[in-house]
């Protein structure tokens, strides 16, 4: 992955992830759905050898990019993405979770995908003020 100049919203930089992080959002997306699958199976009364199919058929799959795409538009997987950026630039754990939940979930879910290189940055317009403090210029 490339390293591109980091990303402003709201106020805030966001250092672009690296292929260091998106390794920790795979894993990330690999524990949700071994997670998931054990709950799935729980919720089926799936026992035994079932139980132990489903599981090892679900954790043997590899993570592709579709699936950490997937991850990055759910909650636990935004937050992990705007966790990893802010981390990069010295946030603590409080004022990360204070950046999280200043976002709508559907904004968090797009910078989450931008930050990991999914889709590129929306060029930011200024305000009707023609204050520019967020203006991001367009690759």
């Amino acid at each position: 992955m490339q390293t591109h100049s980091p990303i402003h919203r709201n106020g805030i930089e966001f250092p672009r992830l690296g292929t260091k992080s998106y390794g920790e959002l795979e894993s990330a997306c690999r524990a949700k759905r071994k997670a998931s699958t054990s709950a799935m199976a729980d919720e089926c009364e799936l026992k035994g050898q079932d139980r132990f199919v489903a599981l090892k058929t679900s954790l043997n799959r590899d993570v592709t990019f579709a699936d950490v795409d997937d991850f990055l538009g759910t909650h636990d997987g935004a937050k992990r993405a705007f966790h990893l950026s802010l981390k990069q630039s010295g946030k603590t754990e409080e004022q990360i979770n204070e950046v999280f939940q200043s976002f709508a979930f559907l904004d968090a879910a797009t910078l989450a995908r931008e930050l990991a290189g999914f889709i590129e940055p929306a060029p930011q317009v200024a305000d009707s003020t023609g204050d520019e403090g967020d203006q991001q210029a367009a690759e």
